[in-house]
Parts: structure tokens; C-alpha cells; sequence
């Protein structure tokens, strides 16, 4: 992990800092910080002795050695000096060695979650973090329970992104066809910053999800309210509304607009019941079919004018398992909602009530 990228985090938070404050990582809140600190610390420290230390030298050796009345050449230098040799090469040595074992003792720490920690798995994509729980809750917000150990496992449907908190101490890449595994122990309730570490396209910039770190009971009673998306208080949530908080769950919102502005991929905006040319010029009207079509499976009927970049992991939506084909049909009401036009979308065949 490189610290100096924490500087424009730290901006991109709103949080005025000093240029001397921006020297330091932000105040550490798990357990990882304390270590990361040091090894910052270590690091800041020698390079500021060997920058202090070189810059006096060689200001030193420029004045004192200079050419002036009655120093006209050179002094003669030595052809070798055996001792200064093994001391600038042996020093360093040991001073790199020490920076590697701390380095990778800190490293398998963090590698390497305890039994028992709480699983989230961790699904990173253009451009936006989904973040699924145990109980089935799907959220675009990290929810992290206070000094209980937490392993993500994460992976990319698309490409190179970088999972990174600053505040929590902890970074890794998230690899496309591979599930990267870290763990994590907040120490400190709050509400931080995911940012995406690498960049991943025009949106990377605005790959940020809230992480909220609170005590046990408060996580519990998030993440099941999370699990619930058809109902609040006790009574059925509309399918338009379900469907709306799935478009920001699901990270639609990273490339479709709901206000006719361009995006990476096709506004939502008057979408249903229109006519949308295709890339190979076949024009179709965009009704249930070719909307489930189209969220299902991507690659098939393109739009003209947009790559095929959509995942296509929007699959696991398929299938007779009522909650997921619930999903799926609430994204096509919502869908309907944003169209004025007189030939919307036929509506899914669902009722518009939560499943038993």
C-alpha cells in the first residue's frame, strides 16, 4: 500500500488539511493501523534522514572542496577504501531486511482472516462496489461491525480495481476471475470512504462507497433491513420502489442515467416502450422481453452507439427462484416509471406485493 495515494482522498472527502497534517496518514481506526503506522513512520523517518544527512554532505563537499586561490586541481581521491565500502553496503542491508520482514509479517496478518470472522463478499465492477452478507442482504454500502474480525472476499466482474480505505489501513486489488481474500477489525465506530485504488475508466474517479463501522447491535439490525427490500415496517414496499433501490444496489446507476444526460450506457429515461436501433441496424422496441433480455444477457443485442461493457453477472437475476426474478421484474417497473411514453414496456407479470 502506498500512503502518498491518501493524499487526494483526503480532498476528495471535503476534510481540510494542512500541507505538514497531509505529511501523515489519516487516523487510524482497526487493528491494521497501528502497524501500518509504524511502517510509514519507519519509512518517512529514514528517508529523511538519508535526504538530511546527503544534502549537508554534499553541500559540504562543494564548498570545502572548491576550486579558489592555491586549490587549483583535484586532491588526490583513494582507488579504494574497503571499510566505507562493507559499511554503505552492509548498512542499507540491514535496514531493507528490516523493512522486509516487518513488511511481510504485517502482510500475512492481514492475509490471513481468523476462524470464525464474518464473511462479505465483495463484488467490484464499472463503476461501483456490491457488497452481498450472509443473510442475503445487497447493499452499495459496507457495513462493518464494530472489534469483530470481517473477511472479504472479493472479486472484479471486469476489470483491475483497488479496494482501499484509508482510514481502516487496508488495500488489495481486486483481480477479475479471481477472489482476492483480506480481513479487517474496525476499532472505531464511524462512517468512512471505499475508493477504487487503480485506475479502471472514465468513472474511476467516482468509485467511492460509504463504509459504516457500528456496534454489534446496530450492524445486526442494518444488514437485516438490508435483507429485506419488500417490506418496511411491516407493510409491502411498491415494485417501482424496490426497483429503485435496485438500480443503486446494483450499481445501474454507474452508467445508466435516469434524466436523459449520456453515460456509458443507454439513459433509462423514456427507454421503455421506445423504438432502440441495434448495433447492426435492426430496430426494436425495447417491451419486457427485450428489457429482461437485455439486463439477463448484455452482449446480445447492443445498442449502437455503446460498447459492450455492461457484466454479466446480472444472470444470477434468472431463474424460477421467486426473490430473483422478483428483482429482475421490479428493475423493469422502475424502468417504466421514468417513461412518458404511450407505449411503455408491457408490465412483468407479477402482482405488485412483496413474495411470501
Amino acid at each position: 500500500m502506498n500512503p502518498l495515494v491518501c493524499l487526494p482522498g483526503v480532498f476528495i472527502r471535503g476534510i481540510p488539511h494542512s500541507m505538514l497534517a497531509a505529511l501523515w496518514l489519516p487516523r487510524g481506526a482497526s487493528s491494521f493501523s497501528p502497524q501500518v503506522q509504524f511502517l510509514w513512520d519507519l519509512f518517512f523517518g529514514i528517508a529523511v534522514f538519508f535526504t538530511v544527512l546527503i544534502t549537508v554532505l554534499t553541500l559540504y563537499f562543494a564548498i570545502h572542496y572548491r576550486q579558489r586561490p592555491g586549490r587549483r586541481e583535484p586532491d588526490p581521491a583513494p582507488n579504494q577504501n574497503l571499510p566505507l565500502e562493507i559499511t554503505w553496503t552492509v548498512i542499507p542491508l540491514i535496514i531493507v531486511m528490516v523493512i522486509f520482514a516487518l513488511g511481510f509479517k504485517y502482510y500475512m496478518n492481514m492475509n490471513t482472516p481468523p476462524a470464525g470472522a464474518y464473511n462479505i463478499a465483495v463484488h467490484a465492477q464499472k463503476w461501483s462496489w456490491t457488497f452481498v452478507y450472509p443473510n442475503g442482504a445487497v447493499t452499495n454500502k459496507l457495513y462493518l461491525p464494530l472489534n469483530k474480525p470481517v473477511k472479504l472476499s472479493m472479486t472484479s466482474r471486469d476489470v483491475l480495481h483497488g479496494f482501499w480505505i484509508p482510514q481502516l489501513s487496508i488495500q488489495k486489488d481486486v483481480v477479475p476471475g479471481r477472489v482476492m481474500t483480506l480481513w479487517i477489525k474496525p476499532t472505531r465506530a464511524g462512517r468512512y470512504m471505499l475508493q477504487c485504488a487503480e485506475y479502471c475508466g472514465s468513472g474511476h474517479s467516482s468509485m467511492l462507497a460509504p463504509v459504516i463501522v457500528e456496534p454489534a447491535l446496530e450492524f445486526n439490525k442494518s444488514v437485516a433491513a438490508a435483507a429485506d427490500i419488500w417490506s418496511h415496517n411491516g407493510k409491502p414496499v411498491p415494485m417501482t420502489e424496490v426497483g429503485e433501490k435496485l438500480y443503486v444496489t446494483f450499481g445501474c446507476e454507474g452508467c445508466h442515467t435516469v434524466n436523459g444526460s449520456k453515460g456509458e450506457g443507454p439513459t433509462w429515461k423514456n427507454l421503455a416502450g421506445s423504438k432502440v436501433t441495434l448495433a447492426g441496424g435492426q430496430v426494436v422496441t425495447a417491451d419486457y422481453a427485450y428489457l429482461k433480455q437485455a439486463i439477463l444477457y448484455p452482449g446480445r443485442k447492443m445498442v449502437a452507439g455503446y460498447p459492450n461493457i455492461m457484466p454479466s453477472h446480472y444472470s444470477d437475476l434468472a431463474g424460477a427462484a421467486h426473490p430473483k426474478e422478483r428483482k429482475l421484474n421490479a428493475l423493469i417497473w422502475y424502468m417504466n416509471t421514468l417513461s412518458n411514453r404511450s407505449g411503455k414496456a408491457t408490465r412483468p407479470p407479477v402482482p405488485d406485493k412483496p413474495p411470501n
